[in-house]
This record gives structure tokens, sequence and C-alpha cells, in this order.
């Protein structure tokens, strides 16, 4: 049967020459039959330091002489290579003292005779060191992250959690471990007292229900107030990521905004105004109902944008008579980034109040006010004002110098001061009064008071200086 070997060996010498690994063959008496030139250098050896028809106890003996199974006792190292099983397979993985590593596979062959094949795993154990380095930086940034992150295969087997993730999730970090099936996570989960109501049972039965082909979000609050959400995200290979976030913060800021913006939209709808809100884009953000009151027969839906809404009304005669496009074009160019107040009578008579001003959006803001009672009050004040006006002119005509004796003032303040005389009156004031001109034009003062002249007239009845006492 060695002769057999022998043969096939001889017969295989070019294929086994070119094999980019050490191979060396011993036939049943524990002889060498082949060893290529990988084998040598692989161990270091020199080239045709393996003889043929050698014994293994002197190659192994000699291998481990030259430090190939690195530091300890050599003929124990010898004799444990020489005492294997080489019956069956093995594969054994050394490291030489340089740092360079290989595996040596043990190979039987018929009649006892048996094969060792010798592989440089250096570059293998350079890329798995590397992808070991790779793995636990990502296990510490992994446990590091402020989120709970799970990672399940596509035989929905739990791969890697972090410490947040049962946290999170209420479970102990004790039962979940590596392979861990989903369901029986959720079975954990169900066990646990947080997950013992309709709640629990609403979260858990959504969970293993889930699409886990889609991605997919859940809120749930905890019996202690807090605020989670679950994130699943599909992987390429079938599996998905579960990603647990404390958000009670964001649900509270979520709660306080929406309160503050019904607030604020309540505040809008019941402004005595008509109010438009336009974003950056110039389109109709909001709008509230008394602007369709105040701006009846032109309104303006949400998403409409300004020059739509303008053209719209130009062309219906909203801004007056003349060229509809030379007022849109007017209209487009206020400048609406300042801000504006302009009063215009529309089309149905009303008269309206525009005032405008911009947003810290970019957007701006219109308010429209129904101005048509202040006008008309304006109006009749003015229509009152000259009228009155009209009155005092033929007053004015009508009277003398002096006025007439209970209009004017000097007469009215003489009237306080019983001690005083009425001077001078007029001749049409004397006739209304039925006065004679002595009487009218009485020239007697208070005892002890000096005499001033006023005012620095004559009467036009007898012709005397005016006068008045002055105390």
């Amino acid at each position: 049967m060695n002769e057999g070997l022998h043969q096939a060996v001889q017969d295989s010498l070019p294929f086994l020459d070119a094999l980019p690994v050490g191979l060396v063959i011993y036939d049943a008496g524990q002889r060498l039959v082949y060893a290529n030139a990988a084998y040598a250098q692989l161990l270091g050896m020199p080239p045709g330091a393996f003889r043929p028809r050698s014994s293994q106890a002197d190659n192994v003996r000699m291998i481990a002489y030259r430090g190939v199974f690195g530091p300890g006792d050599l003929e124990a190292q010898v004799a444990s290579v020489l005492n294997l099983d080489l019956s069956v397979r093995r594969r054994i993985h050394r490291r030489r003292p340089d740092g360079r590593t290989f595996e040596s596979h043990y190979v039987p062959l018929d009649d006892g005779a048996h094969l060792v094949c010798l592989v440089d795993t250096g570059a293998v154990m350079a890329m798995r060191d590397e992808a070991e380095l790779a793995v636990s930086r990502v296990q510490m940034a992994l446990y590091g992250l402020r989120i709970g992150l799970a990672v399940f295969g596509a035989d929905r087997c739990l791969l890697i959690h972090n410490r947040q993730f049962t946290e999170l999730l209420g479970l102990p970090s004790g039962p979940l471990k590596p392979g861990m099936p989903f369901t029986d996570m959720l079975q954990a989960m169900q066990g646990r007292d947080e997950y013992s109501g309709f709640d629990g049972d609403l979260f858990l039965a959504g969970q293993l229900g889930s699409d886990r082909t889609r991605p997919s979000s859940f809120r749930r609050q905890r019996a202690t107030g807090q605020v989670i959400e679950v994130q699943s995200d599909p992987l390429p290979d079938g599996g998905w990521t579960m990603a647990v976030s404390d958000v009670s913060a964001l649900t509270r800021a979520e709660d306080e905004a929406r309160r503050r913006a019904g607030l604020l939209d309540s505040i809008v709808q019941h402004i005595p105004h008509g109010v438009a809100v336009y974003g950056p884009d110039r389109r109709v953000r909001m709008v509230n109902a008394d602007y369709g009151r105040v701006m009846s027969g032109a309104p303006i839906t949400v998403g409409e944008t300004m020059k739509e809404v303008i053209r719209r009304r130009a062309w219906a005669g909203e801004y007056g008579p003349g060229d509809p496009e030379a007022i849109y074009q007017a209209q487009m160019a206020f400048d609406t980034g300042i801000m504006q107040q302009r009063r215009r009578t529309r089309s149905n008579g009303t008269s309206v109040e525009v005032r405008t001003s911009p947003l810290p959006d970019g957007g701006h803001l219109s308010v429209v006010t129904d101005i048509t009672p202040l006008v008309a009050a304006q109006d009749e004040l003015n229509r009152r004002a000259e009228a009155l006006e009209r009155c005092w002119r033929t007053y004015a005509t009508a009277s003398s110098c002096g006025g007439l004796t209970g209009g004017s003032w000097p007469a009215t303040r003489w009237r306080r001061r019983p001690s005083m005389r009425r001077l001078a009156c007029s001749s049409r004031a004397a006739r209304l009064r039925r006065w004679s001109k002595a009487r009218c034009c009485a020239a007697t003062w208070a005892p002890g008071r000096r005499r001033r002249r006023w005012p620095p007239a004559c009467c036009p009845a007898t012709g005397r200086s005016r006068t008045r006492t002055s105390g």
C-alpha cells in the first residue's frame, strides 16, 4: 500500500509543489513520503530540511528545537504531538515566537497514513484582531448610548443589546442573552407587573404582530410616568433594530406647544378684526372667521398664494375702478417686510383699514378692520364743523365789537360782577332789547374804581368811547 501512496504522490508532484500551503505526508510507518517547499518556509526551516523516509519523531523534534512551538519543555511538546490520535481529523492553532500564526490540519489517509497541512493564518488573525477591536469599539459606543438599542437577526433571535434597552423596557439584564427568541423576550416582559394591565397587553400584542419589514414607532407611558418611544427599523438581512428612547421631556414640550397653539388659535379666532397669516412662500397659513365677515364677498382659503388672491380681487373690482392689471401691480408693489397702514373703500361701499406687519419667519400678518362707522362719524363731524363755522360767521357779522349782551365773553364776565355797569352795546342789540340809548350807553362806574377803556373803539350808537371798570 505504501508503494501505491508513493506512486500517487509522484503522479501529483506538479500539483503539490504549486500549493500555497505547507504539505507533508507520512506513511503508515510514520515515515516521510513528501514535503513541499512551502512547508519548510512556513516553519522557518531551510530548504531540504525534511528528507524523504525520515521519521516523524525526528522531524517534530527538529521543529520543536527550532522554537516553532514556543517556550516550554521541548520534549513535552514533542511528546504531545507524537501522541496525537491521527485516526481522526483535527486542527491545532499555533503562534510562533516571532508573532506569526499558523494552523496545522491533521487528515488521516488509508492504512494508517496521514498528511499535515500547514496554513499561514497571520493575515486572517490580523483581520480577526482588527474586527474584534472594531466590535469592542462598537460595544463601547452601544453601551454609552442614552437610548436603548437591540438588534434581532432574520431568525427573530436577539443578537446584541445594551443596558439602556432593558432599563427602559423595565426588564432585568439577566434574562436577555444573545440568541434569545423575540417571543421569549415578550413573554419575560409579560410576567412583569408593569405589563400586567390592559395597556401592557395592548403594547405586547402590538410588538408581537408588528411588521418588521417596515419602519414603525409606538409610544407608551410607564407606570412611573415616564414616556418611552419604541422604534423599529428593518435590516437588509431580514432582521431589525429596536430603539427605545425616553421622550418624557419631548412629550411635555409637545403638550405645552399644543396648548399654546390652541390658546393662540382661540385668541386669533376671537379677535374682532380680520386676521390672515402668510408664510415665507406668500401662501395663506391661517385665517380667522372675522376676516370673512369683514371682507364679505372676497374670501380667501388656506393654501392660496397672495398673487392668486390679489389677482382675483383686482379683476372683481374689489380695489375700485381702473385697469385690473395696473391695480394688481400696484397692490403687489407694497413691501410686506415693513409695517404698513392704509385705508380704502371697497366696491360694496364699506371702508376698511389694512395693517401689515412682518413675521420672524419671513412671512407677514395682515389685519383688516371694518371702519365704516368711524368714517361715517368723521364725515358727520366734518359736516357739523362746517355748519358751525357758517353759523359763527353769521353771528360775528350780526354782532358789534362788544358782542351781544349774553353771548360775548366780556359781557358774561361782567355779569358775574354786581359792582360793574354795562358800558356799551350795539345798536342792533339795543333795538332787540328795546333799550334807550342812554340806558345802553350809561357811563356809570362803581365808586372807587379806576376807569379803563375796553375795547379801544367807539360805540356805533352814540359815538362815545366804550369803557369798563377794572378792579
